[in-house]
């Protein structure tokens, strides 16, 4: 059965860009993404996965007002993630320092 805890807080970090996109190409699950496409303008991207999942990467700075501009975003669209999450988008925040 699935673990039903929610993720962990992301720790603060010096590089939150390259922490989140670690975090972000490792949720791809070993699968090769059928399109990564680059969104608003620095080095965004969002990768559409063949098993119908999404996950989106925001450097910091790309996030909405309401996200502190220090801090990179991941969120996971996936079948998975959903049926644990009340069938909501997890959303991964990484804290510059």
């Amino acid at each position: 059965m699935a673990d039903l805890t929610p993720p962990p807080a992301m720790p603060p970090s010096a590089a939150p860009n390259v922490a989140a996109e670690a975090f972000a190409r490792a949720a791809f699950n070993g699968q090769i993404p059928d399109k990564i496409v680059p969104i608003l303008s620095g080095g965004s991207w969002v990768a559409k996965l063949p098993d119908g999942s999404v996950v989106t990467f925001r450097v910091a700075g790309d996030a909405s007002a309401a996200t502190a501009a220090a801090t990179a975003t991941v969120e996971v669209n996936s079948a998975a993630v959903k049926s644990i999450n009340n069938g909501n988008v997890e959303k991964f925040k990484f804290p510059g320092i």
